[in-house]
């Protein structure tokens, strides 16, 4: 059966938090439901993900679509899903850098929180 953006959030709340690798991982799957329902809101709202003058790949594409909007609900939705991108992009990335349970807690929330909001604009 397919997953949908929520199964992404629900299997990062789902990972225990008490090794460095699964709160990396819960950051990224947090993260990756984000995405996907951003996506998912885009589509629905007719809002188009690839702006013709962005740089960069189709997750910052998608986000500066969100950042450009006339409704600041949905440029502050896009503000958020660009923090999370880089919460995400640390626990992917900067190796050297720690991730504790706290992060890792507050990004999941943070994202189940912008995953909702996505639903409620």
């Amino acid at each position: 059966m397919p997953v949908i953006y929520s199964d992404f959030i629900e299997f990062a709340k789902s990972l225990t938090l008490d090794n460095e690798l699964s709160r990396r991982s819960a950051i990224s799957r947090s993260y990756y439901g984000c995405y996907h329902a951003a996506v998912a809101f885009c589509r629905f709202k007719d809002i188009s993900l690839m702006p013709s003058n962005e740089k960069g790949g189709v997750h910052q594409k998608l986000i500066a679509a969100l950042q450009a909007n006339t409704d600041e609900k949905i440029r502050v939705a896009g503000d958020q899903l660009h923090r999370m991108k880089l919460k995400r992009s640390r626990a992917d990335y900067e190796l050297e850098v720690t991730v504790g349970e706290k992060e890792a807690t507050k990004v999941i929330a943070a994202c189940e929180s912008l995953v909702n909001k996505f639903i409620s604009i």
